[in-house]
């Protein structure tokens, strides 16, 4: 099976990523991915050579940012001797739907996804990531408490 387990080093994604290499198989693989929203202007974009380099920074640092917080979970896998893990880092305009892409195209089986502790009012105004990946992923999908 494939598996894929959504972190952000938040305290419920170390709760997801936990209970996906609990249970992991030995001949399951598992993708510890991070996705974060990026998105250069798009009148900069459009102009040949005049991106300042700022954004190429910026999006380098969210790169960046993402690949340390799946490494340390990566780390925890080597550490307890479990193969068959990578790191996958997405940074794109819309991190739900690039996740759901993600999904699909890796052909994922099972996700796992900590559930935030946002009230209702604000889960409402502002949505629900592991709420949109459970409606939208065609993968079944483990919310962790």
């Amino acid at each position: 099976m494939k598996l894929l387990v959504l972190v952000d080093g938040s305290p419920d994604c170390e709760k997801a990523c936990n209970r996906a290499i609990q249970l992991k198989k030995e001949s399951d693989t598992l993708c510890i991915c991070h996705a974060c929203e990026f998105e250069e202007p798009p009148h900069l974009v459009s102009q040949q050579n005049s991106v300042p380099d700022v954004f190429a920074l910026a999006r380098k640092g969210f790169q960046d940012h993402g690949k340390a917080v799946c490494q340390k979970y990566l780390d925890r896998c080597n550490q307890k001797n479990i193969s068959g893990c990578s790191i996958s880092v997405l940074t794109t305009s819309d991190a739900k739907d690039s996740v759901c892409k993600f999904i699909e195209e890796s052909q994922i089986d099972t996700v796992f996804v900590g559930q935030r502790g946002i009230g209702s009012v604000t889960r409402f105004i502002v949505g629900s990531f592991s709420a949109y990946i459970l409606s939208h992923s065609q993968a079944d999908v483990m919310v962790v408490r």
